[in-house]
């Protein structure tokens, strides 16, 4: 089996929020980039990502850079296709958008192989368990009540976990979020905050305390992510768990991170670390140095679940609100939880399926 050729395209698909958090890009309306790599033995792979800025970069450095490395390779040769592009991607100086790509065909690779063997692929990975708790994560910025009125309604629909948006301007505000939303779910349910990058050290440290005493399990990227000076102090003295990975792009990011002692929770975000294959080697790290992993699930959520189902050390994956109304849009059968699981499908490859109506406008 070789590749014979990608397509690709990028759709602004209705969101339902209008910005996330201090975020302030519009996101009414998001860039939704669709890949396909395609076979002679006329099996294809398939991925679908969100991408902020524009879809149209992303979908341009696919064909144009990408496309060329991928022809007449065999998908089953999945570790040497990702040498080569990384070193494509390391000798231009790599860039998210260039590490983004990477990620994209991988996991299009990966749904290729499933379906060319018939079987899911946390199979191949290797299954763990066939099921991963979910968890409720939060985008906008809302008024307390509002937020609290949210979170009961996730809690009725089966939800055991949420995570709170914070990083306002007065810190009391994050508060009052977090003790009007404790007050609202109660004790047994499982709440932590992402702070998106918003906390100064000093800040990040006296919240920690303060919401430690409302039972917040960990906060997620308090700091710059490439503040691992700061995140190794926060860890060191905060009573409650730091998370952060979201925007860490290689392996050697990663160990540099862990080994700093830097981290408490890996969140990595499947499509900037390496794909399905970046993501299984995360596992072996949070295995060797005894990490909860929570991947910042992609739009699909398929390949978080794939992967996780494939792993002792998962805690939780991620179920975006924000992304609701698009994977409604997109997908033929939306993966969504139930009673605050996802459970893994017996279908061949992700095990989902992208509407025709889009495949169709590829190019």
């Amino acid at each position: 089996m070789k590749i014979t050729q990608l397509k690709a395209a990028s759709f602004k698909l209705k969101t339902g929020i209008k910005k996330i958090g201090a975020n302030p890009i519009e996101m009414s309306y998001i860039p939704v980039v669709i890949v396909g790599i395609y076979t002679d033995d006329g099996i294809n792979g398939f991925c679908a990502t969100v991408y902020i800025t524009s879809g149209n970069v992303l979908v341009r450095y696919l064909k144009e850079v990408i496309e060329p490395l991928l022809i007449g390779e065999d998908p089953f040769y999945i570790e040497k296709i990702n040498e080569k592009l990384m070193t494509m991607t390391y000798n231009n100086q790599k860039a998210t958008s260039m590490l983004r790509a990477n990620g994209i065909i991988d996991i299009s690779l990966w749904d290729i192989i499933g379906k060319k063997l018939n079987t899911p692929i946390a199979y191949l990975l290797g299954c763990y368990n066939n099921k991963v708790k979910a968890y409720a994560s939060t985008a906008e910025w809302k008024d307390p009540e509002v937020l609290a009125k949210d979170a009961v309604n996730f809690k009725e629909k089966g939800f055991k976990a949420i995570k709170l948006r914070v990083g306002r301007p007065k810190l009391e505000d994050d508060i009052k979020v977090v003790k009007t939303v404790r007050d609202a779910v109660g004790d047994e349910m499982v709440l932590w905050v992402d702070a998106n990058r918003s906390y100064s050290r000093k800040n990040a440290l006296k919240l920690a305390h303060i919401f430690y005493e409302y039972g917040i399990r960990s906060i997620e990227e308090p700091l710059n992510p490439e503040d691992t000076e700061g995140y190794e102090e926060l860890c060191k003295k905060s009573p409650i768990s730091i998370a952060a990975g979201e925007n860490l792009l290689t392996l050697m990011q990663w160990k540099n991170m862990i080994q700093a002692k830097a981290l408490d929770i890996m969140q990595p975000w499947p499509t900037q670390c390496g794909g399905i294959s970046g993501m299984k080697k995360l596992c072996g790290l949070a295995e060797i140095f005894g990490k909860d992993i929570e991947p910042h699930s992609g739009l699909m959520v398929a390949e978080s679940i794939q992967v996780m189902c494939s792993t002792p050390n998962c805690s939780y994956v991620m179920w975006s609100i924000a992304q609701e109304k698009i994977r409604e849009a997109l997908f033929e059968e939306p993966i969504t939880p139930k009673d605050g699981y996802f459970v893994l499908n017996n279908k061949p490859g992700l095990g989902i399926k992208i509407k025709s109506e889009y495949l169709e406008k590829l190019e």
